[in-house]
């Protein structure tokens, strides 16, 4: 986890590691419900990326996921 803070933003950026996640993953995980096959066997409802992108953007804050390698990347931009 990191967090930067600017003059009139400030960033946090937060890394998990995983596995089987891939690419084509990523657009999807934003939509409400959705799970990737390598959760399948973890509880959860497919709603916690939903609804962190769903309050950005309420607050006309960004919100990015991506993947780097092996590490699931999420990134919010808030204007202070």
């Amino acid at each position: 986890m990191r967090f930067q803070r600017g003059e009139e933003d400030a960033t946090l950026t937060i890394g998990n590691k995983c596995t089987g996640l891939t690419e084509l993953d990523i657009p999807l995980l934003t939509k409400k419900y959705y799970r990737p096959a390598n959760v399948s066997s973890l509880r959860g409802t497919g709603l916690g990326l939903w609804i962190s992108q769903f309050l950005c953007h309420t607050y006309n804050n960004s919100f990015e996921i991506s993947l780097n390698g092996d590490v699931f990347v999420a990134k919010v931009g808030l204007k202070l």
